[in-house]
């Protein structure tokens, strides 16, 4: 079964009854969803490593088809914004913040044919205080749900992982500029060979100082600070976990040495 039609039947549990079904009759979801999917792709951005795509997308309807979605349009946007997460993961393809989907009435749009706006957009972070040592777990309600954290300036440019627990506790390895990645396989640029953690387990980007981790569809996971994710910015001080192992992110040079690996 394809991603899509795993989508479709998901927007089919959520139509159900006499609304969902007169909803089917007049305009697909599904429709709409491929219209976002292009409206995705067809407005890339090549960038370091990756593309960048639009994150903020409008789905204009006919004051109709808006109609019989008005009461529940959240719920619906909410199913949009899951599968363009999934798009842009499977894609390798790079947001640059938490993907959102709006249903809004137009006149100027006919019937049975929404018209879609995409965009890129940065959204300010709100601000934040400094967590602490061990903080408590960020919440992550939506699958593309992200935060902007900076790692704080250092006279080094070094950012590194290190195991603070788990087999290979202690040690440590340098994040590099780009992209990278985490997993069982030797062609990783962070080679972890347990057998919990997968062979492509999560991919990280590395732009300065700030930090995104991808979970690649692991067996186990990726968790930060004891939170499952698929895509998320991370600091110093937060504790990845790839499988059983952990790894906290370090901007101090006090780690170089003895199980350090580059």
């Amino acid at each position: 079964m394809g991603l899509l039609d795993r989508f479709e039947q998901t927007l089919e549990r959520l139509l159900e009854g006499t609304t969902g079904a007169l909803f089917r009759q007049k305009i697909q979801p599904a429709e709409i969803g491929k219209k976002l999917e292009r409206a995705m792709l067809d407005n890339q951005r090549p960038s370091v490593g990756s593309s960048i795509v639009p994150n903020a997308y409008t789905v204009r309807l006919n004051p109709k088809d808006f109609a019989q979605v008005e009461t529940w349009a959240g719920g619906l946007a909410r199913q949009m914004e899951s599968w363009l997460f999934q798009v842009a993961s499977r894609r390798q393809l790079t947001v640059l913040d938490k993907i959102t989907v709006e249903f809004v009435e137009d006149k100027r749009v006919p019937q049975r044919n929404p018209r879609i706006e995409a965009i890129i957009t940065d959204r300010a972070p709100s601000p934040q205080k400094r967590p602490a040592r061990r903080p408590a777990p960020p919440r992550y309600e939506d699958a593309g749900a992200t935060s902007v954290f900076n790692v704080p300036s250092r006279s080094s440019s070094e950012i590194r992982f290190r195991a603070t627990s788990g087999p290979v506790s202690g040690s440590v390895w340098s994040i590099p500029e780009g992209t990278s990645t985490i997993g069982r396989s030797p062609d990783n640029t962070i080679v972890i060979d347990l057998p919990d953690v997968s062979r492509r387990h999560a991919r990280i980007e590395r732009s300065g100082s700030h930090l995104r981790i991808y979970d690649l569809n692991s067996t186990n996971g990726t968790r930060i600070n004891g939170e499952a994710i698929h895509i998320s910015d991370i600091q110093e001080g937060d504790q990845v976990q790839v499988g059983s192992q952990v790894l906290e992110v370090y901007g101090d040079d006090a780690w170089a040495g003895e199980g350090y690996h580059r």
